[in-house]
């Protein structure tokens, strides 16, 4: 019984523990027959709702409007940061490309035929020499 409306209350999206299910069980069983009928059932949820009061609606709802632009501004600050850290990893990338383009030379100037790029590859020149 107790494990029926765990997993229907489960699936509702609402997960409780089993000490919240035992003490929301012992709460809702007015007989003390160890089982809960559908009167205390109804009986329960009733008196339970009856604790609502608009007033405690619309602090919660304020509140998770609250939670909701500190997410908000959150993500904007992240995105700010994201762009910041991509255009300096650009500027990173770019500044290293001109340095080894400065060191080896032009990327276009790598010749694919194995034999000549031994000998245009620094101190190949001797080596070739020796060859020939």
């Amino acid at each position: 019984h107790r494990e029926d409306v765990a997993q229907l209350l489960d699936e509702a999206g609402v997960p409780l523990t089993e000490s919240s299910l035992i003490q929301m069980f012992d709460a809702l069983d007015c007989d003390a027959s160890g089982w809960v009928d559908q009167m205390e059932f109804e009986n329960g949820v009733m008196q339970m709702c009856e604790d609502i009061r608009p007033m405690s609606i619309m602090e919660l709802h304020n509140s998770i409007r609250k939670c909701h632009m500190r997410i908000e501004d959150c993500n904007k600050s992240m995105g700010v940061q994201y762009r910041d850290v991509n255009e300096r990893l650009s500027g990173l990338v770019e500044s290293v490309e001109r340095i080894y383009t400065a060191m080896v030379g032009p990327r276009d100037a790598v010749v694919a035929d194995g034999a000549e790029a031994s000998k245009s590859a620094p101190g190949a020149g001797a080596a070739a020499e020796a060859e020939a």
